[in-house]
C-alpha cells in the first residue's frame, strides 16, 4: 500500500509515522513513540495531529483508549459503540 501526505513531514513527523507503521497497526503509547523518536512525551499528541491532517486516507491513525495510538484502515473504522467517537476503546469504563 502505497502511503500518501498532504505536504511535506518534519522529522518527527516521519519518525512518529514510523514507529506507528512499524508496530504493525497495534496500539501505541506515548511513552513509547517518544522513546522511539526523541520526541518529548508531552509533545507526541500535537505530533499525531499533524499526521491525521496530513495522512490521506484510507490509511489513518486511531485513538485507542487508555493505550495510545493506532495506524488503521478508514475501513475499520466507526464510531464507538460506547462513545461514539472514530476510535478504538480499550474497555475502560467512559
Amino acid at each position: 500500500m502505497s502511503v500518501h501526505f498532504n505536504g511535506p513531514l518534519t522529522a518527527t513527523e516521519r519518525a512518529v509515522f514510523e514507529h506507528l507503521a512499524k508496530h504493525n497497526r497495534g496500539p501505541c503509547s506515548s511513552a513509547a513513540i517518544s522513546d522511539d523518536t526523541g520526541a518529548p512525551t508531552e509533545s507526541v499528541r500535537v505530533h499525531v495531529s499533524n499526521l491525521r491532517r496530513k495522512l490521506n486516507p484510507p490509511l489513518l491513525i486511531a485513538t485507542v483508549r487508555g493505550l495510545g495510538y493506532q495506524l488503521t484502515l478508514e475501513t475499520e473504522m466507526a464510531g464507538c459503540p460506547r462513545c461514539g467517537y472514530l476510535h478504538f476503546c480499550s474497555g475502560a469504563p467512559v
